[in-house]
């Protein structure tokens, strides 16, 4: 536990030198960037709506006038009130949400080109970067992590990719975004290899996320001997004697602690397969959110959250012993 905790406590003080040298000094000055694009983002937003207001009201005027006969008039204003307005209000929501996204991204990034590097470097061996690659999206989809369709059109975005070593494991991170039909996420996802041999392919999800494709698949249901873990999750697999051998209760610990630290345990997913872990956890803004139009740029509990969310990480894989090869 002495040990664990060094460990932990070499890393903070490396992260703490790091932030307190480094990167508030370079993310100070962005603080008034930040606060005139936050202006410009609302006065925006704000016009949209106005703009749509008066297209509404504009169309309501014409149509009175163009209309003599009361019930034909009284039919058509119902209408248009009933959906013609609301789908009007719909799309200005979604103008001025796609115009405040894009300044808050760009700002993001202009500031993360700069201090990200600086951050990953506390970890030895890691490296980050701005867009992951497509063959991460790919083994990320074919882990079957996420529920999907077959013939799906899948949208997806995968940003803010850290990837290094720890403890002789290539560990990936990735901010993510995927949407399909009928499920979208929006928030982590983890990568590890592990020196196991795997034969099978385990899957978790949270309890009201759909499980018919694995069904599909032919993967069977597990039922494990803790009570509140399956009230929490769905566990499938193609191989029950493994599921069992790897989701033990203190993985499970481990795992719970990952989704403390991103998110809530209802928005926590985890896939084994092809000698890999993939763990993906659901947050709002996405992983590693750590600026925004409305938060400051210089605010060190975002900085400290996402310390705590690699450090848990880390903990799982020295748990694991994702370094140490050996046979199931």
């Amino acid at each position: 536990m002495t040990e664990e905790k060094d460990w932990i406590k070499e890393l903070a003080d490396k992260y703490s030198y790091n932030l307190e040298n480094f990167v508030l000094p370079r993310v100070r000055p962005f603080e008034k960037e930040r606060k005139i694009r936050l202006i410009l983002a609302t006065i925006i937003a704000t016009l949209v709506a106005i703009i749509a207001v008066i297209i509404i009201a504009a169309l309501i005027y014409l149509y009175s006038t163009h209309y003599t006969d009361a019930q034909t008039y009284n039919s058509g204003y119902r209408a248009f009130a009933k959906y013609g307005s609301k789908k009007a209000i719909l799309f200005a929501i979604l103008i001025g949400t796609f115009i405040w996204n894009k300044l808050q991204q760009h700002f993001e990034y202009k500031i993360k080109n700069q201090i990200m590097p600086i951050l990953a470097s506390t970890f030895d061996g890691f490296r980050w970067f701005e867009i992951a690659d497509d063959k991460f999206y790919e083994d990320v989809f074919d882990a079957d992590i996420f529920p999907c369709n077959e013939n799906e059109n899948i949208v997806h975005a995968y940003t803010d990719m850290f990837q290094g070593h720890c403890k002789d494991v290539k560990l990936e991170f990735s901010q993510a975004m995927y949407s399909g039909n009928d499920f979208n996420f929006e928030g982590g996802i983890i990568r590890a290899k592990m020196n196991k041999s795997f034969s099978g392919k385990t899957v978790l999800r949270p309890k009201k996320v759909s499980c018919a494709d694995l069904i599909a698949f032919g993967l069977d249901k597990v039922i494990l001997e803790d009570p509140e873990f399956n009230k929490k999750f769905n566990v499938y697999s193609t191989d029950q004697v493994e599921a069992r051998y790897l989701l033990t209760p203190s993985f499970m610990e481990k795992l719970k602690n990952i989704s403390i630290q991103f998110t809530e345990t209802n928005k926590t997913y985890c896939s084994l397969c092809n000698d890999y872990i993939y763990i993906a956890t659901g947050a709002k803004g996405g992983m590693f959110a750590l600026f925004g139009l409305t938060k400051r740029t210089d605010n060190r509990k975002n900085f400290r959250k996402m310390f705590g969310q690699i450090v848990s990480v880390i903990d799982l894989v020295e748990y694991l012993k994702l370094n140490i090869r050996t046979g199931l």
